[in-house]
Parts: structure tokens; sequence; C-alpha cells
């Protein structure tokens, strides 16, 4: 009897401790219930604060992507008034390295500079000669030669084709600042870093050198009255215009030799402005094509291979054409025999 009643007192005390932790349970229950929305509010109001402040953010870094855009643009028109200050400075006199012994196409404008050039000249017709071509062409078919021997190498030293070719290169140059292409450059085969140096290449006009090869007769009509697309045949690949090359070979295809064995050829400083890539045949083209969005033209036409572009026409040299003889001027006249 006495073990029933002690258990009975056990269960009594155990009922007792759960009840009280029931209601501390359910004080804690209602308290928290009562807490929860206050926490849900300040929460809202944080992430209301949140976002306010993401839009603030967002706002202060639109205005500053916008004074960004704004200072770039005022930092590009700065650079390009800087550049049309200076372009506007040039002067059209010859380049300083001329020796100054000829002033127009009535003297002697051809100034022997072999001793000088010869080793240079040497090696840039070596490096861009592509052997495995030779033969192949229209003057050089069927010959075995595999490169060519520099024997003398001569400036031209010519003030009236300098002029106009000056104040073309300055045009394209200008033109070419105005619609933000600052600095183009295509790449050539022929470029070397000397050409910077001691033939002060213009890069802001795209100029470059170029190779034109000429039958031997031909040679001193260039010298006199320079290259001139007038005389040239709309039956070209592509059109009437002067065909320049980056391969010696290439050039070489149009060489002819006089009685002593000597071919001649020209490095011809040539403004490429904004080119035109042609995949296919332009005949009859007496001028580039027309730039896109624009009522400007190109200032050339790049003939490419199907190295680069599988659809093109040509196989094995790339092929560069300008339609107005006043981007070109002959720079140095090359005597040379095939070896």
């Amino acid at each position: 009897m006495e073990h029933v009643q002690s258990e009975e007192r056990q269960l009594v005390e155990q009922q007792r401790a759960f009840t009280s932790q029931g209601r501390k349970l359910e004080y804690h229950f209602n308290l928290r219930k009562e807490q929860l929305p206050k926490e849900k509010a300040e929460l809202s109001t944080q992430e209301r604060l949140l976002k306010e402040q993401k839009r603030q953010v967002q706002s202060e870094l639109t205005t500053l992507s916008k004074q960004e855009a704004v200072l770039e643009q005022k930092a590009r028109d700065l650079e390009t008034e800087k550049l049309l200050l200076a372009y506007g400075c040039a002067v059209f006199t010859p380049p300083r390295y001329w020796q100054g012994l000829a002033s127009s196409a009535g003297t002697n404008i051809k100034v022997d500079v072999t001793s000088e050039w010869k080793d240079r000249i040497q090696e840039l017709l070596t490096s861009t000669c592509k052997p495995q071509y030779i033969g192949q062409g229209r003057d050089n078919l069927g010959l075995k030669h595999k490169g060519y021997k520099v024997e003398r190498v001569f400036r031209i030293e010519h003030s009236e084709l300098w002029s106009a070719y000056a104040l073309q290169r300055k045009v394209i140059g200008y033109l070419m600042m105005l619609q933000g292409e600052r600095h183009p450059k295509t790449e050539v085969r022929t470029y070397s870093d000397w050409m910077k140096r001691s033939l002060l290449q213009d890069k802001t006009s795209n100029e470059v050198f170029l190779f034109h090869g000429t039958k031997h007769d031909m040679a001193d009509v260039i010298l006199k009255a320079g290259l001139d697309e007038r005389v040239c045949s709309l039956g070209g690949l592509f059109g009437a215009g002067i065909y320049l090359a980056e391969n010696s070979s290439k050039s070489d295809e149009y060489c002819t030799p006089d009685s002593r064995g000597i071919c001649r050829m020209f490095v011809v400083r040539a403004v490429l402005g904004t080119p035109y890539e042609a995949l296919q045949a332009m005949n009859n083209a007496r001028r580039p094509p027309v730039m896109p969005g624009s009522d400007r033209l190109h200032d050339s036409v790049i003939g490419v291979t199907q190295d680069t572009h599988p659809s093109a026409c040509l196989e094995k040299y790339r092929e560069f054409i300008v339609y107005d003889r006043r981007q070109t001027y002959p720079e140095l006249l090359v005597e040379f025999r095939r070896v």
C-alpha cells in the first residue's frame, strides 16, 4: 500500500513538473509570438533601407559612369585637337635627310645611297621573297633564279612629287583622325623598324613602304613623273590602279632586265589610309568602294589571299592598290640582278 502511495506521489510531482514546464514553454511561445511581428517589421524596414541604399549606389554609379564617359570624350577630343594642331603645322618641304641636290624633274633627282642602304635593301628583298613562286609570273615566267642581288640603291629627291604626296598624306590622315581612327596600322611584310627612324614613316595616315616592279626602260619615266593611275588598264584584277606588293618576288614578276642583266624595282611610300579588303576581283574599278554608313570612300584596296580568307580569289600574294597617284612616292630605286 505504501509502495502504491509513493508511486502516486511521484506521478503527482512529475505532473506538476510537466505542468510547470508546459507553462514556461507556453510563456516563451507567446513571448516569441509577440516578438516575431516586431522583428519582421524591423527586417522589412532594413530591407527597404538596403533597397534604397542600393538604388542610391546604382544612381551614383550611373552618374559616375556618365561623368567618366564625358571625361573620356573630353580626353579624346583633346587628343584629337593636339593631333590636328600638330598635323596642321606639318610642312611640305622635303624630308630632312635629303641632300637637297635636286629640286624638280628637270634636275638630277637620283642620289646614290648604295653605301648606306645596300645591306638593308638586300635584307628586305631576301626576307620578303617567296622563291617557290619565282618563274610563275608574267615577265619571269619559266625563269629559274632563287633570289636577288642588290647592285645599287638610289634615293629619289623630287620636290614636286613630294609636295603633292605630302599634301595628300596630310588630307587622308586628317580625315582619319576626324573619324576617330587615330592610329591605323596595316601590317605588311616589308615593314622594318629602321623605316620609322630613317625614313620618318608616318603612322597617322597608315603610311607603308611597298615594292613596285617595272620594265627597265620605264623606270626613268617613273623617276620623272611618278606612278600614274591614269595610264593603268581597267583590265587589271582590281581595276585601273597603282599596284604595289609586300613581296619582292611578286614585284619581280613585272621586271625585265636591260642588256647588262640589271632589273629595276622601286621601294614606294604609299598612304593606305582606311583600306578595303577585297576577296573577289574588282574589274573596271577606278576607285575604292564607299565606307559602310559613310559618304567617304575607302582610301585603298588590299586584295587578300586564301591564307587568311578562304573564299578569296588570290592564292599566292596580297596585292595593294591605290587609285590616286598622289598617294604614292617612289622613295628608292633598286637596281638588282636575279641570282
